[in-house]
């Protein structure tokens, strides 16, 4: 992360990044338990498999921090 961080020039979001990333966890992982706990595993595990791979393609194809233009 301080590589692409520097490499994007978004050293000031860098503490941003890693904040957004635990707290979205936290409390995904609080949904999940209790959807999974009413309504079996497979919903949860396949939404958050999907929710994965789409944020893999956003990060894929981002060319900068937010609020950072190159």
């Amino acid at each position: 992360m301080p590589v692409a961080a520097r490499e994007l020039h978004g050293i000031p979001l860098y503490a941003f990044a890693f904040s957004a990333y635990f707290t979205t966890s936290l409390f995904a992982m609080v949904f999940a338990g209790q959807w999974s706990d009413r309504h079996g595993p497979l919903a949860p595990l396949a939404t958050g498999n999907g929710m994965l791979a789409a944020g893999l393609c956003v990060a894929a194809t981002g060319t900068a921090h937010w609020g950072v233009n190159l």
